[in-house]
């Protein structure tokens, strides 16, 4: 009778865990692993920015950059459309070659200050000679007598170098005058990044727009 009130050794404990059973408290391998699974699959299942977005994004940036690169060239350079200081007082010539005179404003500028845009007075005299009289020079100008009807923004007339060297050129009533293109005149840097600016936004951004739309489809 003593061997009833005992323990059964080889009986399982009512109140002890069963060690083949699951946990009851904890969180199920499998399930966190299912749950895995699915957000992997949905990840991948996101479709892919179209390749029309991203062109387009990228050309934009490059517009971007080439406007900001344009800003500081402009800041930078002495023309007749970016007047950041006076015309220099001699430039280069090559004799035989055709030179451009070019004033701020062009034919509008000549015309305000009072004076008749195709009967222009020009001279030039050779720097480095002490003395040396001003020889005038034959100017083609841009408009026609009682017209100022021009494809030219600064440009007033034109010249053909009456030797090589280094020359001062001016107009009467306009003083010193830019030669816009003398054989000393720098690269037109600014003209290069507007020109890539204006191109690379007006292909850039159809691009981005047909990306978006593309997207926006089921």
């Amino acid at each position: 009778m003593a061997g009833l009130s005992d323990a059964d050794p080889g009986g399982a404990d009512p109140g002890g865990a069963d060690p083949g059973g699951a946990d009851p408290g904890g969180a199920d391998p499998r399930g966190a692993s299912l749950a895995g699974v699915e957000q992997a699959g949905q990840i991948a299942s996101r479709p892919a920015l179209p390749k029309a977005l991203v062109a387009g994004i990228a050309v934009v940036l490059l517009g971007v950059v080439s406007w900001g690169l344009y800003a500081i060239a402009a800041g930078r350079e002495n023309t007749p459309y970016h007047p950041n200081a006076a015309p220099p007082s001699s430039v280069r010539l090559v004799a035989g070659h055709t030179y451009w005179l070019a004033v701020p404003g062009g034919v509008r500028s000549v015309r305000d200050i009072g004076l008749v845009p195709s009967k222009l007075s020009c001279s030039t005299s050779e720097n480095g000679e002490n003395g040396a009289a001003a020889a005038p020079l034959a100017v083609v100008a841009v408009v026609a007598a009682g017209s100022d009807d021009t494809k030219f923004v600064d440009r007033i007339g034109s010249f053909a170098a009456p030797g090589s060297g280094r020359f001062h050129v001016e107009c009467s009533g306009l003083g010193t005058v830019y030669v816009e293109n003398a054989a000393d005149a720098g690269f037109d840097w600014s003209g290069l990044w507007l020109v890539l600016a204006s191109a690379a936004l007006v292909v850039g951004l159809p691009l981005v727009l047909s990306g978006l739309r593309r997207r926006a489809q089921p």
